[in-house]
This record gives structure tokens, C-alpha cells and sequence, in this order.
């Protein structure tokens, strides 16, 4: 049946069968497949059995459908809640059939789009981390302002050299660390970055 259902999808996806829990998990050895048709009845475990021992098995998530023949919510509810992505109720008339190859699709773009998400984070993450290590290891004393002229942040030369703790100075104006002359300087520089936005 579900190779029916995907055969005006041949060049999309390519279908490997196992018959039990066991034997997918056998075939994971082999090879990490991009996606899992996962039934919720299977001859030797349950389907949300299945999630628990492939979640401590994988490194990485695969992205799950599970098919089921009982309109169950609370066994919806377990399986979101154990990894699934997706959920269809097997019906007599086999209108699940016809909505499988659109949900793999949507499926599989929702995980895509999620990776992608993740390496964003990490490379924000790393970038955020650089800057740290930059900022806090530099030999001149560096402060951030807001556009109001209060400090966000100073790193340890900064805050050591006017000596004061960074929690003493954060929040406050700058003008009430620097000499009159130099405050003036700063809140005109500050008014002109506002004035070109």
C-alpha cells in the first residue's frame, strides 16, 4: 500500500521495508534513512516503544510518521511527546493513502528547516563566543553604549583602568565616569549616529 501511495513519487523517495521493530532496527546499522513510516502496531512492540529505544539509539533525530488504525488522542498526544513528527489514522477508505506523500513532503521540509535552524544557532552561538573572547582579551578598554549613552558593557580593562567593578558602571551614563570635556564629546557623537540613524 504504501508503495502505491508513492508511485508518482519514484524519483523523490525511495521506500525500504522491514516487517518488524527489530529488523528497522537492524537496518539502521546499515544506513540512517531520512525518514520513518513507523506503524504503531508492529508484531514484536508498540510504536511508542519504538521512539524510546530509537531516541537513546540515533544521534540525531530522524523525522517520524507514525500510521495507526486506532483513532486514539492520548496515543497522539504520547507519540508528539516522544518525537513523532507527524500522525495519520489509517482509515477503511485508505484516505490516508492519498495525504502520505504531501505529509512526508511537508515533514521532511519542517526537518530541514529545523537543521538549518540549528547550524544558524551555532554559528551565532560561535560567533557570540569569538566576540567574547575578543572583547574581554583586548588591551584597550572597550564600552558599549546604548543610544542613550548608558553602558552595557565594558570589558576588564575598561572597568579596571577607571577603577570601578563592571557591576558599579553597567546601566549608568558614561558621562559620569569621563571628565566634563570628554562626556560633552561622546553625547555629540552619540546625537549624531542618532541623527543619520
Amino acid at each position: 500500500l504504501y508503495r502505491r501511495a508513492f508511485k508518482d513519487f519514484d524519483g523523490s523517495f525511495k521506500l525500504v521495508m522491514t516487517s518488524s521493530a527489530e529488523e528497522g532496527f537492524a537496518r539502521l546499522t546499515d544506513f540512517t534513512p531520512d525518514l520513518i513510516l513507523l506503524d504503531y502496531n508492529l508484531p514484536d512492540t508498540d510504536g511508542l516503544s519504538f521512539m524510546k529505544k530509537l531516541a537513546a539509539h540515533l544521534p540525531s533525530p530522524i523525522p517520524v510518521i507514525m500510521l495507526t488504525g486506532e483513532s486514539n488522542a492520548a496515543i497522539a498526544v504520547e507519540a508528539m511527546k516522544n518525537g513523532i513528527d507527524d500522525y495519520l489514522i489509517k482509515d477503511i477508505e485508505g484516505r490516508y493513502l492519498r495525504l502520505l506523500p504531501g505529509v512526508v513532503g511537508h515533514v521532511l521540509a519542517a526537518h530541514a528547516q529545523r537543521e538549518q535552524n540549528g547550524r544558524l544557532q551555532n554559528a551565532i552561538r560561535e560567533s557570540k563566543n569569538k566576540f567574547r573572547l575578543l572583547f574581554e582579551s583586548a588591551s584597550d578598554g572597550i564600552v558599549i553604549l546604548d543610544l542613550d549613552g548608558r553602558i552595557k558593557d565594558i570589558n576588564h580593562i575598561g572597568h579596571a583602568r577607571l577603577d570601578y567593578t563592571k557591576e558599579e558602571m553597567l546601566g549608568k551614563r558614561m558621562a559620569e565616569f569621563d571628565p566634563p570635556e570628554f562626556a560633552a564629546k561622546v553625547a555629540g557623537r552619540i546625537a549624531e549616529i542618532q541623527a543619520k540613524g
